[in-house]
């Protein structure tokens, strides 16, 4: 004890001891609690926002629905109509008829859109089912192109496909090269159907390249791999994210690229790729089979093996 200290009362130390340890203890308590009511507050406004949101996208796909509903009837009383003035030869008359083909057009232009709220809708509640129709491909992508777009055609007639999907990603590529692409330059599509990776089956795979416009860059890896997999909140635009979460809903992918032409380094595009599952495939005449290729390729260099095995005369013939 050093000299002039002065001794504490004897049985105040333990006094002492208990107050800080009841203080410390208290104290804690309290951080503990303000620590758990501040996680249940949070987890509060996490819970509303999901079920706002989720209002949100029940209420949008109600709307999609009933302006669809109302899409197809009118459009079916503007057949009706067309079918009825076309047979009568008056300039009045067919003036109507014109009239009520750009009616249809709007309301088909109005029905696709319904059509693609209720897709996004359906993905963001979880609710989406696939259906694969026939569908003649090379027709629908040329009917959904304009005369800014190049389409190589697909060396199928028809295959089974869910075309929901597909319209919905050719037409949020279509705008998008069209929205940051030159104008003076033309957009090309690419369709080839070939063997998905490891034995996944056939799948459609589509490329859109288009020229950047003057004021758009280069796009970076990084930028190109952002644009597809930042699921942005819901909005009423679609997005690159959500074409490929639907994509990807299917057995699908959606990816980009971007390159400097090589002719013209001045030039930079930006390729759009989506590939989606297809079954039922009607090929064209003349047309390639790659699967079928390589089935056939793999059955030729085992047969010649194996008569090799037994003698290259016999081979020659199996050959030949």
């Amino acid at each position: 004890v050093h000299r002039g200290a002065q001794q504490l009362p004897s049985g105040i130390e333990p006094l002492i001891i208990g107050i800080n340890t009841l203080a410390g203890v208290g104290l804690g308590t309290i951080i503990e609690h303000l620590r758990r009511s501040t996680f249940r507050d949070l987890h509060q406004s996490r819970v509303n926002q999901r079920q706002a949101v989720q209002a949100k996208v029940v209420g949008g796909l109600h709307f999609a629905h009933n302006i669809k509903g109302k899409c197809d009837t009118a459009g079916n009383l503007a057949n009706a109509v067309i079918s009825s003035l076309e047979s009568v030869q008056i300039d009045v008359v067919e003036r109507a008829v014109q009239l009520m083909h750009r009616l249809r057009f709007l309301l088909d232009e109005m029905n696709s859109f319904s059509s693609q709220r209720q897709v996004c809708a359906q993905l963001e509640l979880g609710t989406y089912r696939s259906e694969r129709t026939v569908c003649d491909v090379d027709a629908r992508v040329k009917k959904m192109a304009g005369f800014d777009v190049v389409v190589r055609g697909c060396a199928a007639v028809t295959c089974c496909v869910d075309e929901s999907i597909l319209t919905l990603a050719l037409n949020e590529a279509l705008s998008n090269a069209r929205r940051f692409g030159s104008r003076e330059a033309q957009i090309t599509i690419s369709m080839q159907i070939d063997e998905g990776a490891d034995g996944a089956g056939r799948m459609l795979r589509v490329e859109m390249d288009s020229v950047n416009g003057a004021d758009v860059p280069l796009l970076s890896a990084d930028e190109c791999m952002h644009a597809v997999e930042s699921v942005p909140a819901w909005s009423e635009d679609v997005g690159l994210a959500t074409v490929n979460q639907a994509a990807h809903a299917i057995g699908g992918r959606v990816w980009l690229h971007a390159y400097a032409s090589e002719d013209a380094p001045r030039l930079n595009h930006t390729v759009f790729h989506l590939t989606i599952p297809v079954e039922q495939v009607v090929w064209r005449a003349g047309a390639i089979d790659t699967a079928e290729i390589f089935r056939r390729r793999a059955a030729h260099e085992i047969g010649v093996e194996s008569l090799r095995s037994q003698g290259g005369s016999r081979a020659t013939r199996w050959v030949s």
